[in-house]
């Protein structure tokens, strides 16, 4: 389990939970679908890590997290954790509802049609951004919902838009690390095909569409609001920076730097949701968001001391 991950994947049901007032009472499932989710997690990565060996011993040679390439499992040992993960999906998937158990089934065909043959969905240029964004985001997000016992709405509609696309502008971006591979084993992904400005320019239009879409959905008050155009202002001019640094692992920094101020925002919708909730005073919600600005703010500066926790964060 690449924890970083599995939070986000964690963050999204919690929006969809916080949208439905799902915290009005805590309960068992709650728990049930973080386990079913870090299980999702686990079992895609599994599948992926086995397809991907080749491509891995020379993207992350020397890197912790890919247990092939640092001989830490064998490939038989690797089936067996994401075969148990599957199985775990289930298990507490069913323990939630029929729903929540459709929706592991539904994760599980996302996995096997993005790592393996014959579908083997990593190799379509315009297909990967989408179907990652569907079982990060879509998924999670409602899961969030049946463990709520909400029911979809319009609003729904909108804020999983603006959610989809977010994750789109940053998913976007990850082919930037694993050039070397991608390209000797033939792999064509976006940024090996259009090359890097016309990459960084479809991350920018995913990154104002979703600021859009949260305006538009959910986002009321004039703080939400500044504070949002704040955080997708910062990404932005990131990548803006981005096109000009020459490739290399100054390149992979930016990014980490931008996914964490990604990570800033989605913790600030998390607030807005959760303050609108309890009706909070207009003085707490303004202050809380600020705050959450500034933390992230200090969380940069404390990063940038020592690029390499950034390196590490963008690697996953």
């Amino acid at each position: 389990m690449r924890y970083r991950v599995a939070v986000m994947l964690g963050l999204f049901t919690t929006l969809a939970m916080a949208l439905h007032n799902g915290f009005a009472s805590l309960h068992l499932s709650y728990l049930y679908a973080l386990i079913a989710l870090v299980s999702v997690y686990v079992s895609a990565t599994s599948f992926n890590d086995l397809a991907d060996e080749a491509i891995d011993k020379i993207n992350h040679k020397g890197k912790q997290g890919r247990l092939l390439v640092t001989k830490e499992a064998s490939r038989r040992d690797l089936a067996i954790v994401g075969i148990a993960a599957s199985i775990m999906m289930f298990v507490f998937g069913l323990l939630i509802s029929p729903a929540a158990f459709l929706l592991m089934l539904a994760s599980l065909a996302i996995n096997i049609a993005y790592s393996l043959p014959p579908l083997r969905l990593s190799y379509r240029t315009f297909l990967v951004p989408f179907v990652l964004a569907t079982g990060y985001v879509v998924v999670p997000y409602l899961l969030g919902i049946v463990v709520a016992k909400g029911t979809f709405t319009s609003t729904d509609t909108l804020f999983l838009a603006s959610l989809y696309a977010l994750f789109l502008a940053r998913i976007n971006l990850k082919d930037f690390r694993d050039r070397a591979g991608d390209s000797k084993f033939g792999k064509p992904t976006f940024l090996l095909r259009f090359g890097k400005p016309a990459t960084i320019f479809a991350s920018q239009v995913f990154l104002w569409l979703g600021t859009a879409l949260a305006v538009t959905s959910f986002l009321r008050s004039q703080p939400a609001i500044l504070v949002s155009l704040v955080y997708a202002s910062l990404i932005s001019w990131l990548l803006i920076r981005l096109r000009s640094i020459d490739e290399g692992p100054a390149e992979q920094v930016v990014i980490g730097v931008a996914a964490k101020v990604g990570n800033g925002l989605l913790l600030s919708f998390l607030a807005i949701l959760l303050l609108g909730s309890e009706h909070a005073p207009s003085w707490v919600y303004t202050l809380v968001l600020v705050m959450l600005l500034a933390g992230s703010a200090a969380n940069l500066k404390f990063l940038s001391q020592d690029p390499r926790q950034i390196l590490e964060s963008y690697r996953g």
